[in-house]
C-alpha cells in the first residue's frame, strides 16, 4: 500500500508572500509601462508596488526565520530561491533609489534610468521565479509540469492588472485608462482560468500523489469556487460599467489569486521516500 504525505515546507507564510509579492511587483512593472507610454504621471503606482512586494518580504523572512534555513538563502545560484533572493533585493533598493530620484533633482539622470530599468526587469523575475520554483520540486508530481510556471505568472499579472486598475480609481486616472484596465483585467482573468483548468486536467499524470491531489481539490469543488467567485463573478461586476461594481469585482479577483495560490499550495502531496 502507498503510503502519501501532505507536504509541510510551505504554509501560510510563503502563501502570503506569493500574494503580496506577485501583485506588487506587478503593479511596479504595470505602473513603469504606464509612466513609459506616458500615459500617467502619479508615482503612487510604484509606491504601492513596492509597498506590497515588502509586505510579502517580511512574510517570507518570517518563514525562512522559523525555518532556519536563512543561510542557505544566497548559497547556491542555480536555485530559483537564490534568484528570487536576489530578484527581490536588487529590486527593494534599485526601486527605492528610483523613487528618491524624482524627489532629488540633483541626482543624476543616468541614474534615473538605470535603477528605473533594473527595478523593472527584477519585478519581471519577481512574477516569474514562484512558478519556476515550485515547477523544480520534483517530489510533488501536482506541481511538476509546465503548466505550474505559466499558471502562477497569469496569476501575478492578473493581480497586478486589478490592483493596477484600484489604484487608477483612486487617483482618478482618465476613463479611457480605466476602462483599458478593465478590459485587461478580465482578458488575464479568462487566460488564468483556462490555464487552471488545464492544470487541473488528470492527462498523462496517473500517480498515486497526483490523483490524490486532484481528489483533494475535487472534493473542495476548488475550481467551481476560483470559476464562480474569482471568474465570472468579477467579470459580470467589471460588465456594469460602474466604480462601485469595479472596486467590488477587484475584491474577488484579489480573493480568488489568494484562494488559488492556497489551494495549489495546500493540495501538494507527496511521496515519504521523497525529500522536499
Amino acid at each position: 500500500m502507498v503510503t502519501l504525505e501532505r507536504q509541510n515546507i510551505y504554509g501560510w507564510p510563503v502563501i502570503l508572500d506569493l500574494f503580496f509579492a506577485g501583485a506588487g511587483a506587478s503593479l511596479y512593472l504595470l505602473g513603469y509601462v504606464l509612466h513609459l507610454l506616458k500615459t500617467t504621471t502619479s508615482l503612487i503606482y510604484f509606491f504601492s508596488g513596492l509597498g506590497l512586494v515588502a509586505v510579502g518580504t517580511f512574510f517570507l523572512l518570517w518563514d525562512i526565520t522559523i525555518r532556519r534555513r536563512i543561510v542557505f538563502l544566497l548559497a547556491n545560484p542555480r536555485s530559483w530561491t537564490t534568484i528570487g533572493t536576489w530578484a527581490i533585493s536588487f529590486f527593494l533598493l534599485c526601486g527605492i533609489i528610483y523613487l528618491a530620484t524624482f524627489s532629488f533633482p540633483l541626482l543624476p539622470k543616468g541614474l534615473r534610468n538605470l535603477t528605473g530599468i533594473i527595478s523593472t526587469v527584477t519585478s519581471l523575475l519577481i512574477m516569474l521565479y514562484p512558478g519556476f520554483l515550485i515547477s523544480s520540486i520534483k517530489a510533488v508530481p501536482l506541481w511538476y509540469t509546465p503548466l505550474t510556471p505559466l499558471l502562477f505568472f497569469s496569476v501575478n499579472l492578473t493581480s497586478g492588472l486589478a490592483t493596477t486598475l484600484l489604484v487608477a480609481l483612486y487617483v482618478a486616472e482618465p476613463l479611457s485608462l480605466i476602462s483599458g484596465l478593465e478590459r485587461a483585467t478580465m482578458i488575464c482573468l479568462c487566460f488564468q482560468l483556462i490555464l487552471l483548468f488545464l492544470f487541473l486536467l488528470p492527462g498523462t499524470r496517473n500517480d498515486a500523489a497526483t490523483k490524490e491531489s486532484l481528489r483533494q481539490l475535487r472534493a473542495s469543488h476548488f475550481f467551481l469556487k476560483i470559476a464562480l467567485l474569482g471568474g465570472f463573478l468579477p467579470l459580470f461586476l467589471f460588465l456594469k460599467g460602474n466604480n462601485s461594481f469595479a472596486i467590488l469585482g477587484i475584491i474577488f479577483v484579489l480573493t480568488g489569486g489568494l484562494y488559488l495560490r492556497y489551494g495549489i499550495i495546500n493540495a501538494g502531496v507527496y511521496l515519504p521516500r521523497f525529500e522536499l
